[in-house]
């Protein structure tokens, strides 16, 4: 792989983590195991970046990727005491989360859409809030008003936001 097409794949790859994390999450349900599958996951995409083909999508491979970590990863525990899913079980699972896949997207197009008509100090609030980690008592402190009128703010703004991506999914 040249330079430009290793840095297009290191961005897919970058851009699909947190919906890796939480399809790797929605198969084991627990947040320590996920955490370790992904890391595997990461380093096997990695190593196979070579056979991946541009011309196809490359969430739903890197999925299948994640799945064959998770059932390595079930057969290397499968000496442990309690194992919760069986292979059945596990396939239903993936197969939901797949299909739940798009509604997702379009859900986090419809969250971004409906960020970018906020007013901008709506916005940076919940940017500050959500993206920063600030907590309500430093915002207050930022823009001079008292904790309890920046959550309900924050409250209103969230409503709102949910009002549009209601209408905007209907």
């Amino acid at each position: 792989m040249t330079s430009e097409p290793t840095d297009k794949y290191v961005e897919l790859l970058t851009d699909c983590q947190s919906r890796l994390y939480g399809y790797i999450y929605s198969l084991t349900g627990r947040a320590d195991v996920a955490r370790e599958i992904l890391h595997d996951t990461n380093r096997k995409l990695w190593e196979i970046k070579d056979s991946y083909d541009p011309s196809r999508e490359f969430v739903p491979w890197a999925f299948k990727v994640a799945f064959n970590q998770v059932r390595t990863d079930r057969k290397r525990r499968k000496r442990e005491r309690l194992v919760f899913l069986d292979e059945k079980t596990l396939h239903a699972l993936a197969d939901e989360h797949t299909s739940s896949r798009d509604r997702v997207d379009d859900r986090v197009v419809a969250l971004e859409t409906c960020l970018g008509k906020l007013k901008s100090g709506q916005r940076k609030l919940i940017e500050d809030y959500y993206h920063g980690g600030a907590s309500v008592d430093a915002l207050a402190e930022a823009v001079n008003r008292r904790a309890n009128s920046v959550a309900v703010t924050l409250h209103r703004i969230r409503q709102a936001l949910a009002d549009c991506i209601r209408r905007a999914m209907a």
